[in-house]
């Protein structure tokens, strides 16, 4: 009896794990935020909880792996010998404007899709668009996108010597250093910006654009002249979309042709070849997307990779489970109760 026992405790362990790992696979999942490119809406340590049913669950590219082990470890322990097309099952609604979605960074490597690294950011640029940043601005097929709250911009505070630097992080403000005497570099929303503005011995806040046009860790995406504040205007190809290809744009989309889209592509006496033949136009095979992160001056997104393919869509952040500080020794001080619980705009 009590062998028994055992063996329906076993049985039923295993058939709630499965269900488990169904609804991880096609439903929802936690994911382990480790960069800082949507600071003010996500923060670096956030365990968000993500809906794959908002964007069509991608079915799995690398089956083999070692079910929940990315709850535990940094990755998934999988292996790439097995491997399958990216394939997705019917989505809640299509993707809109400033949506949050989770997805794989789109640079080329070795790993499979599914195993590259996980980024969050937001939609700004929809297959078809025609994307264009200015500074603030961001338009969409020349409309002016709303602005969500939490962006984050870098500032220059300038301050007088009776200043208090404790009032800082009272606002919420968490990355900012000292860069003369009376002058501190600042990334915050435009509400924390008014806030500071309103206390006694600060004389100004004010973006700072200057020295945050060129992030020169990583190359721009695109063409030289653009940066970081004054990109585009860059088309967003759309599945099925017939689109002129010549000398003058093959730059802008060789790393897509040739990434995501599979082809080959050769450039000799002004002329393009695709696959070998010469080319004045080619059909895209699937959406792509135009991504910022809510950290506007310090964060990889589009601006660095290149339009997101729908290949490469994870899903969308619902909520944040819980949050702890990184590079804290003890677990217990690393906590933060105040981001647990958390829906994600």
């Amino acid at each position: 009896m009590r062998k028994l026992r055992i063996v329906r405790v076993f049985i039923r362990l295993v058939v709630v794990l499965t269900i488990l790992y169904l609804i991880k696979l096609f439903a929802g999942d936690i994911i382990h935020i480790r960069s800082i490119g949507m600071e003010g809406t996500i923060a670096e340590g956030d365990r968000i909880v993500i809906s794959k049913i908002h964007t069509g669950a991608r079915t799995p590219i690398t089956p083999l792996e070692i079910p929940f082990s990315d709850w535990i470890i940094d990755s998934a322990a999988y292996s790439d010998g097995v491997q399958f097309a990216p394939n997705f099952l019917p989505k809640l609604y299509d993707p809109y404007y400033n949506q949050p979605v989770v997805f794989n960074q789109p640079t080329p490597n070795f790993n499979p899709i599914d195993r590259k690294p996980i980024l969050t950011a937001r939609i700004v640029g929809l297959p078809g668009d025609t994307v264009t940043i200015n500074k603030m601005d961001v338009a969409a097929s020349g409309k002016l996108l709303v602005e969500p709250q939490g962006i984050q911009w870098p500032y220059e505070l300038k301050v007088q010597d009776k200043f208090q630097e404790k009032v800082i992080p009272q606002l919420g403000i968490s990355s900012y250093i000292p860069s003369s005497k009376g002058t501190y570099e600042a990334l915050m929303t435009k509400d924390q910006a008014t806030m500071l503005m309103q206390i006694s011995h600060v004389r100004y806040a004010k973006v700072k654009w200057k020295n945050e046009l060129k992030n020169d860790s990583l190359a721009l995406y695109g063409k030289n002249r653009w940066s970081l504040f004054n990109y585009g205007p860059i088309h967003i190809p759309r599945e099925g979309e017939e689109l002129e290809i010549s000398t003058k744009n093959i730059e802008t989309y060789r790393p897509i042709l040739e990434n995501h889209e599979n082809v080959s592509v050769e450039v000799e006496d002004d002329k393009v070849f695709i696959n070998g033949r010469e080319a004045t136009k080619y059909i895209f095979q699937q959406n792509y997307y135009f991504v910022l992160g809510d950290n506007r001056a310090n964060t990889i997104d589009s601006r660095h990779f290149g339009p997101v393919p729908a290949s490469h869509i994870i899903g969308q952040p619902m909520m944040i489970l819980y949050s702890y500080r990184p590079n804290r020794e003890s677990f217990l001080k690393s906590i933060r109760p105040d981001r647990s619980f958390l829906s994600v705009q």
